[in-house]
């Protein structure tokens, strides 16, 4: 969690399990196989990128 990516932190979260984040909570994924992530949200979301070079919808 937090605004700076750093992998060694990052903890495994095993197959089936879920987890909650609070409102604007920046957070990254690492995933090492094929993963299939489900979201469900309250209200509405969206996805922001901390750096907005990042972000693959505004490549041209």
């Amino acid at each position: 969690m937090g605004e700076t990516a750093d992998r060694s932190a990052a903890k495994a979260i095993p197959a089936g399990s879920y987890f909650a984040l609070p409102p604007g909570m920046a957070h990254f994924a690492y995933f090492d196989e094929e993963t299939v992530l489900q979201l469900t949200t309250n209200g509405p979301w969206g996805i922001k990128y901390i750096n907005p070079a990042d972000d693959p919808r505004k490549t041209k």
